[in-house]
């Protein structure tokens, strides 16, 4: 690590995080825009690509696109948000510029492929890059569709905040998620369409791997989108109508203690009253007002408001 940046091979050069001055420095040396490398750095980059003939008819061109990264800033296991890299194509060289180098790139930066290509070609190089990212998502998103389904078992017997709080921050990694995943596939498909490459028939069956692989990520965050907007739903339908029925109770006992208190003030007026000299007149009236309470919850409990 120099200044930066890694080398691997001598035509594959990546930078992590690097200065202004070390990006500077490369873009002239190596002439392409010095924004191809320092969109990388902005962390509201979008997915996008750009191709170009240089006047002494080198080719260069940029693609830049989303993968998954942790977010630092929040303590939830799913809190993740997308961050930019930038891959430069200029010749037989590739340059690639990253905040921070994920961790599914590590053994690529190695020398070492899942799809067993030559990192020394900076088609197959972008096509592993491509196939490792589209991976990355369907892990993060099986991940993601587990808590999704432990949350939803736990609503049966519990609705505390906590289980809210943690449905919101699924929801917005998921938003995270599908701008980048719909914003990534159309550049596999620009790659496959654009005659900026030799596609040979190796290659074009790695690039239809990759569009599968798309296809899948694609298919499985519009479900599990659905599905925690779904499971909000349902979150919110349960705490209102534990709601309910909490007020229901109280209205219900309500009524019931409100029966002794009525008998109170009958029986404490200054007017002539039934077993007003009776030596059992407090006993009797506590029968009867125990009784009155004991029908009136029974007829309550009938009618499921108790």
């Amino acid at each position: 690590m120099v200044g930066g940046h890694q080398q691997v091979e001598a035509n594959w050069i990546h930078l992590e995080n690097p200065s202004l001055d070390d990006m500077v420095q490369i873009s002239q040396k190596y002439h392409f825009p010095l924004d191809y490398l320092t969109s990388a750095l902005d962390p509201d980059e979008i997915p996008r690509e750009e191709g170009l003939i240089r006047k002494n008819d080198r080719k260069t061109a940029l693609i830049t696109c989303l993968y998954p990264s942790k977010n630092s800033k929040e303590v939830s296991e799913w809190a993740y948000v997308t961050c930019p890299i930038s891959i430069v194509i200029v010749g037989d060289k590739v340059y690639t510029c990253v905040k921070k180098t994920p961790d599914f790139m590590e053994n690529m930066l190695l020398g070492q492929s899942d799809l067993g290509v030559v990192l020394s070609n900076p088609l197959e190089m972008m096509i592993e890059l491509f196939w490792r990212i589209s991976k990355e998502y369907i892990r993060l998103l099986r991940g993601i569709n587990q808590r999704t389904n432990d949350i939803h078992a736990q609503l049966r017997t519990s609705t505390k905040s906590e289980l809210l709080l943690e449905l919101s921050e699924l929801q917005k990694t998921v938003i995270y998620f599908e701008t980048a995943i719909d914003e990534n596939s159309p550049l596999v498909d620009a790659v496959v369409q654009s005659n900026f490459f030799k596609i040979d028939r190796t290659c074009e069956a790695h690039l239809y791997d990759v569009q599968v692989e798309n296809y899948q990520a694609e298919k499985m965050i519009h479900q599990t989108s659905e599905l925690l907007e779904k499971l909000s739903e349902i979150f919110t339908g349960i705490v209102s109508q534990n709601l309910n029925i909490v007020m229901k109770i109280l209205t219900s006992l309500t009524i019931i203690i409100t029966i002794p208190t009525i008998v109170a003030g009958i029986w404490g007026m200054n007017v002539k009253l039934p077993f007003e000299n009776h030596p059992w007149a407090f006993v009797i009236l506590g029968v009867l007002t125990l009784g009155a309470c004991a029908l009136t919850a029974w007829w309550l409990k009938q009618r499921d408001l108790l």
